[in-house]
């Protein structure tokens, strides 16, 4: 059944909630460096997709660590979950459309 899938991404509004909350350990983005100087969310951290692995793994010691992925529209945050889920980082979520939905809700956004 559904109910027994894994949680791989969260809409922009649930995000934002357990932003705001502190829910999250980190937030990664896992976009280009120079999509990320453009508009990123407040606090994230620029990991492009290609340097993921190695990046978690020296910067994410712990693997129960909540964790937001976000990218341009949520395809390749998608991706990103999958490749952590296999890594062992069970608690990562991808914001569903991306920081283009973040942005068009009105979520604030660092330039």
């Amino acid at each position: 059944t559904d109910a027994d899938q894994e949680v791989l991404e969260i809409p922009a509004d649930e995000a934002a909630e357990r932003v705001v909350n502190g829910r999250f350990d980190v937030i990664l983005d896992v976009r280009q460096s120079e999509e990320y100087k453009l508009l990123h969310i407040p606090g994230a951290v620029p990991m492009p997709l290609n340097t993921l692995k190695e990046g978690v793994r020296e910067k994410l010691s712990n693997p129960a660590a909540s964790i937001l992925i976000y990218c341009s529209v949520g395809s390749r945050s998608l991706e990103a979950v999958k490749i952590l889920k296999d890594m062992g980082y069970p608690n990562a979520v991808s914001l569903e459309g991306g920081i283009a939905a973040w942005d068009e809700k009105g979520y604030p956004v660092a330039k």
